[in-house]
């Protein structure tokens, strides 16, 4: 009876039955998200809520059921302040409801808004609750929900072990019942952006191989585009940068749903700017940052604003590139984003490293627009580079980032020879080769190889 849920809310709303109203145009809603047509499922549910909300003898409970089922329309559109706000204007009613598992659905939804927004420590305090409320009222499906979630919040925060285990509590809520297929390729996505980080770049691909298979046998589109999103993650992580880029196109081509179509964009710039082309990522910084400041998708848009500051300092804008660079590394630093730290942290003493030791040339040759500006920045370079590459390494060896750990060693090894402290350098790169091998990472461990034999010549 699918075929005609449009035809019979639109008979029971002529006054007819307002209670089976409601039931009919969420089931057209759920309709329309399935096909991801979500600007007529976001009709719907919207339609659905007022009139509950209206109806004599509506339902509170029912109120926040239809809600959790909204809170994914919001989701694929990719409209995270919108849900966060809606959410708040409901939370009172979950004090006026005893069943815990409109409290569960409330805090679960409530840690998916507050994660896309940035807000990772808050996301999983309110997800953990949802698991534990969850659990204690035998609510499966929230469980598994809370469990995908956590599984990328957990990496954010540089907790990569405890992801990984929250990523087997969804699957395993999956393979007892397999009626929501987000719980599999959501958590299954989950692994793969943990493995990306610590560097397991043979299960990112295996997780990416079985999305795509999932999606290919299942049709669902959701799933193809994350299991290329993690197959480029995993040549990342090798240093294969055009395998990667390729894989992030066929993710954002493949996508039908805003949200899924951000997501790839990110990915994409992380490609390009691995490789200094800064003006192909400029194309989608500009579309992810217009997105995020119209509807609160920070999760995409605090790294596009970061990738902004490189733009930036290579137009020679140096003072402006740096002040929007460190001001986001610092507020990673203070709010715990441990990943995002690491990982950018990284970039930024990768560009003092290039100043300190003047090379200029080549993708960051658009710097020499200002050789005033550099003359000025090459005063201290070295010390703020070695500053931010030992705060970096901390964190990265702490929270398993080996690829990242791997660069940064190699940055501290060119920067100590060139101080004249071999003995350090030597460490340094020793350590490198040895992680940026066991990552696959041969371009950058070639490179440590080459600097260690540099300084054997050199006595």
């Amino acid at each position: 009876m699918p075929e005609f849920y449009e035809a019979l809310a639109t008979h029971y709303m002529n006054g007819l039955s307002q209670d089976k109203a409601v039931t009919y145009l969420a089931l057209a809603g759920e309709k329309s998200l399935s096909r991801s047509a979500v600007a007529e499922a976001h009709q719907f549910f919207e339609q659905a809520l007022e009139l509950e909300k209206q109806r004599a003898g509506g339902s509170d409970t029912r109120v926040m059921e239809l809600l959790g089922q909204w809170a994914f329309v919001f989701y694929y559109q990719g409209h995270f302040r919108r849900l966060h706000n809606l959410l708040n204007e409901h939370a009172h009613l979950v004090t006026r409801i005893e069943d815990p598992r409109v409290e569960a659905l409330f805090e679960v939804m409530l840690g998916c808004a507050l994660w896309h927004r940035e807000q990772f420590t808050q996301a999983y305090d309110s997800l953990s609750r949802a698991a534990g409320i969850a659990r204690e009222a035998g609510d499966v499906r929230i469980q598994g929900y809370a469990a995908c979630w956590l599984t990328w919040t957990c990496t954010e925060l540089g907790r990569a072990a405890e992801a990984l285990e929250h990523a087997q509590i969804a699957q395993t809520i999956y393979a007892r019942d397999s009626t929501d297929p987000y719980i599999y390729f959501n958590s299954l996505a989950g692994r793969g952006y943990a493995f990306w980080h610590t560097g397991d770049w043979e299960q990112a691909r295996d997780v990416g191989r079985n999305l795509l298979q999932f999606g290919h046998e299942h049709a669902i589109p959701r799933s193809e585009v994350m299991g290329h999103c993690c197959l480029g993650w995993s040549f990342l992580v090798t240093g294969d940068t055009n395998r990667a880029r390729r894989e992030f196109q066929s993710a954002l081509s493949a996508s039908l749903d805003p949200w899924y179509s951000l997501f790839p964009k990110l990915a994409l710039c992380y490609g390009f700017i691995a490789d200094g082309q800064l003006s192909e990522a400029e194309i989608f910084m500009t579309d992810i940052l217009e997105t995020s400041q119209e509807y609160g998708v920070e999760f995409v848009g605090a790294p596009a604003e970061f990738f902004k500051g490189i733009s930036l300092f290579a137009q020679g804008h140096l003072t402006r590139g740096l002040s929007v660079m460190e001001t986001h590394l610092k507020h990673w630093e203070r709010s715990s984003c441990t990943m995002r730290f690491v990982s950018l942290g990284a970039v930024l003493a990768r560009i003092y490293t290039k100043v300190a030791l003047k090379e200029t040339r080549g993708s960051w040759s658009t710097m020499l627009h200002n050789p005033g500006g550099m003359l000025k920045l090459g005063f201290g370079c070295r010390g703020r580079a070695m500053s931010w590459l030992d705060r970096c390494a901390q964190k990265a060896e702490q929270s398993g980032m080996k690829p990242v750990l791997g660069q940064v060693r190699l940055l501290q090894g060119r920067l100590l020879a060139a101080s004249g402290r071999v003995d350090q350098a030597r460490e340094a790169l020793g350590n490198a080769v040895e992680l940026l091998e066991g990552c696959r990472a041969s371009e950058d461990a070639a490179r440590a190889k080459k600097e260690l034999l540099n300084l054997q010549r050199s006595g």
